[in-house]
C-alpha cells in the first residue's frame, strides 16, 4: 500500500493507562509485536501503531503507552486530549492498582470534559496468568463490578501468555470504528442537505421575477385641465 492510501486511513487512537508495572506496555508489545518481554519502563509516553481489518476495512490503531505514575499527567494531556478510547488497566495480584483505577478515570474525565461520557472505554485485569488455585488476587466479579460501575466493559486478560490481548483491543477499536463511521455518515448527509439546499437557492436566483405593472397614468385627465367649458 502507498504512503498516500495508508495516510488516507481511519485513524484510531487508544491510550493504555494504569499504575507502574501493571503491564501497559507488555500489552501494547504484545499486540503490536506478539511478544513479550518484561524489560519495559516507559518515560512520559510512547506511541506505536498497527494497521489492522476492522469490519473489513483497513485503519490504523494507535496504541499510546503512557508513564505509570499519575502526579505527572499533565505531561500528556495534550496527547490524552486527542484519543478516541481508553483502556484502563490493573495488576489482579495488585490491590492498590485496581483502587487506583478510579484516579485514572477521573484524570482523563478532567481532561477529556462532557465528551469523557462519549468515548470508548475498556477495563482491563492484567496477569491472569498468574492466578492460582491458593491465590486469587482481585476476584473477576471485582472488576466486572468496577467496570459497571464506571459504564465499561471488562475483559481479563495475559500479556505475558498473550490471552485475550487481541480481543480486547480490536473490540475497542471496533467501537470506536463504528462511533467514527456514524459520525462520518451523520456528516456526509448534512452535507448533501446543505449542498441541495443552496442548488435549491440558486435555482430561486434564476427564476425571473415578474415585473410590477407600470402604475397607469390619467393623461386625459390632465390634458382636460387645459380646456375651459
Amino acid at each position: 500500500m502507498s504512503q498516500s492510501n495508508q495516510e488516507n486511513l481511519m485513524k484510531i487512537q487508544i491510550m493504555i493507562c494504569g499504575n507502574q508495572a501493571v503491564g501497559k506496555t507488555s500489552i501494547s508489545n504484545q499486540y503490536i509485536n506478539e511478544s513479550f518481554s518484561n524489560n519495559y519502563n516507559t518515560i512520559g509516553l510512547e506511541m506505536n501503531k498497527k494497521q489492522d481489518i476492522i469490519n473489513s476495512d483497513k485503519v490504523n490503531i494507535f496504541i499510546i503507552d503512557v508513564q505509570g505514575t499519575h502526579e505527572n499527567f499533565d505531561v500528556i494531556n495534550q496527547q490524552a486530549r486527542k484519543a478516541d478510547g481508553y483502556i484502563f488497566v490493573y495488576d489482579i495480584g495488585d490491590s492498590i492498582s485496581f483502587k487506583d483505577i478510579d484516579i485514572w478515570i477521573t484524570k482523563i474525565k478532567q481532561i477529556k470534559g462532557d465528551d469523557f461520557q462519549k468515548c470508548q472505554r475498556l477495563l482491563i485485569g492484567n496477569k491472569v496468568d498468574t492466578r492460582q488455585e491458593h491465590f486469587k488476587g482481585i476476584s473477576r466479579e471485582q472488576g466486572s463490578s468496577k467496570a459497571k460501575n464506571h459504564k465499561m466493559k471488562f475483559i481479563e486478560t495475559s500479556a505475558k501468555e498473550g490471552t485475550n490481548i487481541k480481543q480486547a483491543i480490536k473490540y475497542l477499536a471496533a467501537r470506536i470504528y463504528q462511533q467514527k463511521m456514524q459520525s462520518l455518515n451523520a456528516q456526509n448527509i448534512q452535507n448533501i442537505i446543505s449542498q441541495q439546499e443552496e442548488s435549491q437557492q440558486h435555482l430561486l436566483s434564476e427564476i425571473e421575477q415578474p415585473q410590477k405593472p407600470k402604475k397607469s397614468c390619467n393623461c386625459w385627465t390632465k390634458f382636460k385641465s387645459y380646456f375651459t367649458n
